[in-house]
C-alpha cells in the first residue's frame, strides 16, 4: 500500500507543502476534520502536476478561511450557502475550500437539496469516481485514502466513470 503522505511530501511544491501544513494546524486548532480531496488526489495518483489543493472540512471553514486571509491568501470566489470558498493561498497556491455536504435531488434535473455531512456522503456526490477520493489530513488517520467509489481503480484502467446522471447537468 502506497504512503501518501510520502507522495504528497514528496511532489508538492514547498508553497504547496506550506499551504497543506499551514491547513492542517488551523483545521485541528478548531478540531474540525479535514482532507485532501478530487483533482489534487486524482494527480497525485496519476503521476501529473498537482496544480491547485482542494480542501473538505467536516463543518463550516469559514474560520480557516478567515485566518488564511490574514496569512495573505485570497477568496477568488465564494459560494456562502455551500461553504465553498475558491482561494489563492499564500505563495500563490491555487485551491479550495469547502464544507462535506450530501445534494439530494427530488427526481432528475430538478435542483439539489444540500445538507452538510460527512466526507464519505461528499465523496460520493461528486461527478466522477477520479474525482471522488480523498486523504484524511486528520491526526488520528493522517495519510489515510478514501475512495468510497473506487475511482483509485478507475484511474488505473484510465476510465472516466460518472457517479449519477447529474455528472452532466
Amino acid at each position: 500500500m502506497p504512503d501518501y503522505i510520502y507522495l504528497l511530501e514528496s511532489r508538492l511544491s514547498p508553497e504547496q507543502r506550506a499551504t497543506l501544513e499551514r491547513v492542517q494546524e488551523l483545521a485541528r486548532a478548531q478540531d474540525l476534520n479535514i482532507y485532501l480531496s478530487g483533482g489534487a488526489i486524482r494527480d497525485l495518483i496519476s503521476g501529473q502536476p498537482i496544480r491547485e489543493l482542494d480542501f473538505t472540512v467536516e463543518g463550516n471553514p469559514v474560520r480557516i478561511v478567515r485566518e488564511l486571509e490574514k496569512g495573505g491568501a485570497r477568496v477568488t470566489a465564494e459560494n456562502e450557502m455551500l461553504r465553498h470558498y475558491d482561494m489563492i493561498f499564500a505563495g500563490d497556491v491555487d485551491g479550495s475550500i469547502s464544507a462535506a455536504r450530501d445534494d439530494v435531488y427530488d427526481r432528475p434535473g430538478a435542483k439539489p437539496v444540500h445538507r452538510f455531512s460527512g466526507i464519505a456522503e461528499d465523496l460520493r456526490r461528486r461527478d466522477f469516481s477520479v474525482n471522488a477520493i480523498a486523504i484524511s489530513l486528520n491526526a488520528q488517520s493522517r495519510g489515510l485514502l478514501l475512495d468510497p467509489t473506487n475511482g483509485l481503480a478507475d484511474l488505473e484502467r484510465q476510465e472516466l466513470r460518472a457517479l449519477s446522471i447529474h455528472a452532466f447537468t
